[in-house]
């Protein structure tokens, strides 16, 4: 039995199962036992703790959904050190009416986003609805979602905000908006 040989990464050490740990280290060094292939970590410098490769994910109310290999992520993935979502950008814009009553795009060219959240102009004088391809803002046998001024639709899921329509009963009334890439 031997004891850890420090390794040339600062505070890590490599050793057998059979060795005995570091002690007096700095706090969260790690250790690798590299004949079972298990690594632990101190929380005070002294005693070590197992950290498995494979972390329990609990969903909702604690259903278990399994283990999950977290080490088959690929390093520099858009989930690595990001909690929740992989959005990478913010950007806006506004658009207008060219004729009342025919649906038109939010915008004039593909622009690639993940979500979406539109809002009618707060100076329109009418009602605008966003949906679509075909989207009606006709008060009451319309389609899509109406809103009135300063109304706004709530995050939308897109693959691109060419696939979001909206029509106005007024030419040159509008809506503004702001995604996510």
């Amino acid at each position: 039995m031997a004891d850890f040989t420090r390794m040339g990464i600062p505070d890590h050490y490599i050793g057998l199962a059979v060795d005995t740990k570091p002690t007096g280290v700095a706090v969260g060094s790690k250790c690798l036992e590299y004949d079972t292939d298990k690594w632990f970590f101190t929380y005070d410098g002294t005693n070590w703790v197992q950290v498995d490769a494979l972390v329990k994910l609990l969903a909702n109310s604690g259903v278990d959904i399994g283990d999950v290999d977290i080490l088959s992520i690929a390093t520099g993935s858009a989930v690595i050190g990001r909690v929740g979502h992989d959005i990478t950008g913010i950007g806006h814009g506004v658009e207008t009416c060219d004729s009342a009553g025919t649906h038109q795009s939010i915008v004039t060219s593909s622009t690639p986003a993940k979500r979406v959240n539109v809002q009618a102009q707060t100076d329109n004088t009418s009602a605008v609805a966003v949906g679509a391809t075909g989207v009606d803002a006709t008060v009451a046998t319309g389609t899509g979602i109406l809103l009135y001024a300063g109304d706004w639709t709530g995050w939308m899921n897109v693959d691109d905000l060419d696939e979001v329509f909206f029509d106005a009963l007024v030419t040159g009334e509008g809506v503004r908006f702001i995604y996510e890439t």
